[in-house]
């Protein structure tokens, strides 16, 4: 019994920077992701060394880099970040809706 209890720190210890390297990632990416939505520059997301998800922050990386650049800073873009954010969700809502009623997107 006194070795469990004199083993119960480094059990805690350990548990806790396991969920760190779980959930830090996972909290840094929802972070990044709304300064994108908000129409932010956004550096290339890099985890720990010893983080869980590392191919997340390269499949992230390739996404923003394949995005074309804001326009809005130069007065071309049509929308805000917003409107376009409001749009994609009424978009994403739509198809929900569709797919619940048994609704094909081939049928559009």
């Amino acid at each position: 019994m006194q070795r469990v209890i004199a083993l119960f720190p480094v059990f805690a210890y350990d548990s806790i920077k396991l969920s760190h390297r779980f959930v830090g990632p996972i909290m840094r990416l929802r972070r990044v992701l709304r300064q994108a939505a908000l129409g932010e520059h956004v550096p290339p997301l890099q985890f720990r060394q010893d983080d869980f998800w590392q191919d997340l922050a390269g499949s992230f990386n390739t996404l923003m880099e394949r995005l074309p650049p804001d326009s809005s800073a130069d007065g071309t873009s049509e929308q805000s970040p917003s409107a376009k954010t409001v749009e994609l969700a009424r978009a994403g809502a739509d198809m929900s809706a569709s797919d619940s009623r048994g609704g094909s997107h081939a049928n559009r």
